[in-house]
């Protein structure tokens, strides 16, 4: 019985279009925008040496914002959301961290010389002339002396500084001493503070006193005095002096003795 011969199976292999292994990736940029975050992200460290820089916190956010709308509108052509993320996180520290330690800091700083301008006021007006000196001098040179054997010292020598006193400080402190001395209803006190900060690493403030009492042919019923004071480390703390004192002052003319005193060296 005859049959019909069996196709031979096609064993012919077939080919499928496969991808180029070797294709190179297309090439992006990496956002200006996210180079400018990072940067400014960098440069906003200084905002804790100044708030000035508060400026840089805030232009990296900004950029680091922009960057990111760019990168996810253009995924095929920008690239650098990581750089953006790194300076929107150091903005943003920066930003937020900087303001609240200096807050704490100047809190820190008003209170400890309006303690100190309530000390040196109660002296002055409990003890006298030579202790309220004595607690305007720096800490090292208390250590070295006793009041009255300062305050003599500087006395001695007001022919050789050519000053009365013999020291700028001294000059309106007798002032003061001498209108506290002039009746029992005298008083001095911490009227408030004018200015606090920092100059370079040094605090310093500027304590307006007030000295009131009755009105009288020689003084008006209500005085103004300035100090301002400074802080040094000294065994291990904070202690404050006087750097500089006017007396009979006007409240809110602050400026002008400034300008009046730079230069001097107390």
């Amino acid at each position: 019985m005859a049959t019909d011969p069996q196709t031979a199976p096609d064993t012919a292999p077939t080919w499928s279009a496969s991808p180029i292994e070797n294709e190179l990736p297309t090439y992006r940029a990496i956002s200006t925008w996210a180079i400018g975050a990072l940067t400014l992200g960098v440069i906003s460290a200084a905002t804790f040496a100044s708030l000035n820089f508060l400026i840089a916190s805030i232009g990296a956010i900004a950029c680091g914002a922009i960057a990111l709308r760019m990168i996810r509108r253009y995924p095929d052509l920008l690239t650098g959301a990581g750089l953006a993320n790194v300076g929107i996180a150091l903005g943003l520290i920066t930003g937020l961290a900087a303001p609240t330690i200096s807050f704490v800091q100047h809190s820190i700083l008003a209170r400890q010389a309006r303690a100190y301008g309530d000390l040196f006021s109660q002296t002055l007006q409990e003890k006298g002339l030579a202790d309220a000196f004595w607690i305007a001098q720096p800490p090292s040179r208390r250590e070295q002396t006793t009041p009255q054997k300062l305050l003599a010292e500087v006395e001695a020598n007001s022919q050789q500084q050519m000053m009365e006193g013999g020291d700028p400080r001294l000059i309106g402190l007798r002032s003061m001493a001498e209108r506290l001395a002039s009746s029992s209803e005298q008083h001095i006190y911490v009227d408030g503070i004018e200015a606090k900060g920092f100059e370079g690493i040094t605090p310093f403030a500027y304590i307006r006193l007030g000295l009131d009492g009755p009105e009288s042919e020689k003084y008006p019923a209500l005085q103004y005095a300035l100090i301002k004071v400074e802080a040094t480390k000294h065994d291990g703390r904070r202690e404050w002096f006087v750097q500089d004192l006017t007396f009979p002052y006007t409240s809110g003319s602050r400026a002008n003795v400034v300008e009046s005193a730079h230069g001097h060296d107390h």
